[in-house]
């Protein structure tokens, strides 16, 4: 078989590197191997998305801060019921980087504990102590805010789901 040239070359303007799985890449070999191609013929192609989309450099302000979070629910909305589609490689790169930026831009703050992360929480949802059943009885959830007591495994996990929050985000 002949090998052909890169048509994205010329648009390259410097090197760049991709993180890719190895099922990631494995897919993509597999793919060539079907269409009887090279593989750098099929990775070149999400490469110019990676630069096309300023994926080589951190998130610089709140508007492609936003564009990319609209890009990452488009991407949802058209691929969602499909993990393995191709596109979530891309969209867990960008979710790196909106990630990224998140951290940047509004960290949980130093001085945070697990109970003011919790009484922060209840304010919010205008939350009652014995309104929180995933902790346990009203006195467990006084002694957790009292930091006299630290939530457990399942404590975070239920509650991680209850607010749609990581379990990091509680522990």
């Amino acid at each position: 078989m002949k090998s052909r040239r890169n048509p994205y070359a010329s648009k390259l303007k410097k090197s760049v590197t991709m993180r890719l799985s190895e099922d990631v890449v494995q897919y993509f070999k597999n793919m060539a191997t079907e269409a009887g191609v090279p593989d750098q013929s099929l990775l070149a192609p999400w490469t110019a998305v990676n630069v096309a989309l300023g994926l080589d450099a951190p998130i610089r302000d709140e508007a492609y801060y936003q564009e990319l979070l609209a890009f990452v629910d488009e991407c949802f909305e058209r691929f969602g019921g499909d993990d393995a589609h191709p596109i979530f490689v891309l969209v867990d790169l960008v979710a790196n980087r909106i990630r990224d930026f998140e951290a940047r831009k509004q960290p949980w703050p130093s001085a945070s504990t697990q109970a003011s992360r919790l009484a922060f929480l209840m304010e919010q949802h205008g939350l009652r102590q014995s309104d929180l059943p995933e902790i346990g009885a009203q006195s467990v959830v006084s002694d957790v805010l009292a930091g006299k007591r630290a939530l457990n495994l399942r404590q975070v996990k239920a509650l991680a789901e209850r607010f749609g929050l990581s379990m990091d985000a509680l522990a």
